[in-house]
């Protein structure tokens, strides 16, 4: 009954003339592209909006399949909760784009344009006329939610803050459960967003976790939370203060490593 009726109900499945790959919601896509926004679908999302925006949203499910009609709701946030897309209405529907008046709209651009390059849209030849963007408004969003939550915001956040990271620091940063802050940080791991200077093992060595040398988007991502921790200075000022408290048995280690 349910595959049925998302064949002939147009809120349910992807728009009746689209042809291509739709996106996955929590599971990985075939091509491995990360997850770097919580969901499969946010980032062929953002990543149609980067490359093809302002669009109206039913070109933009033309464009990735998308099955959802909720623009947002409490169970379904197809951009993320990080507020950093721009939905209006049109006399046509709604209309969306990533938002100009964001404090990181650039960098999150040129990362969003990079990861394209290599996860790619499905084919698109436009049908509608772009919208007209609408007045430019303050940015009022959610900074713990750039990357889909507060635990991958966090870690990531860590690292614009200093280059790299390590699992107990992140968990006094972000001031979550241990094993949320482990899962969060292996999934980035195992989808090449990150990478460790050595392999997961028990010890009292402090493992450094960095932005993996083989991300596809590497250098973008970077000046991304650089620029993320110079827009919210209080990422660096809890990372400072959480370095000062640390035991001074890890001091030392970081210090013999040079990273202190």
């Amino acid at each position: 009954m349910g595959a049925k009726l998302a064949e002939t109900d147009t809120r349910y499945g992807p728009p009746s003339d689209f042809e291509g790959r739709r996106p996955a919601a929590f599971n990985s896509e075939a091509d491995g592209a990360p997850r770097l926004f919580g969901t499969d679908a946010r980032l062929r999302n953002l990543m149609a909006l980067a490359v093809h925006g302002p669009l109206m949203y039913a070109e933009l499910r033309r464009i990735t399949g998308a099955g959802h009609m909720a623009l947002e709701d409490r169970s379904d946030a197809p951009f993320g909760r990080g507020d950093v897309v721009r939905v209006w209405d049109t006399k046509n529907g709604p209309a969306v784009m990533l938002d100009e008046a964001h404090p990181l709209a650039l960098p999150l651009l040129r990362l969003l344009i990079a990861l394209e390059r290599t996860y790619r849209l499905n084919p698109y030849k436009a049908r509608l006329p772009s919208p007209k963007p609408p007045r430019r408004r303050r940015w009022v969003g959610d900074t713990d939610a750039l990357f889909g939550g507060p635990i991958p915001t966090g870690i990531l956040m860590t690292i614009g803050a200093l280059g790299w990271t390590f699992e107990a620091l992140c968990c006094a940063c972000i001031e979550h459960d241990r094993w949320n802050v482990k899962k969060s940080m292996r999934r980035l791991e195992e989808e090449g967003v990150l990478e460790g200077d050595r392999p997961r093992k028990p010890g009292m060595n402090v493992r450094i976790v960095r932005i993996a040398d083989g991300f596809v988007a590497r250098d973008e991502l970077i000046a991304l939370l650089r620029a993320a921790v110079e827009a919210w200075p209080s990422y660096r000022r809890r990372v400072r203060t959480e370095i000062q408290q640390l035991h001074h048995k890890t001091k030392v280690i970081l210090d013999k490593r040079g990273l202190m």
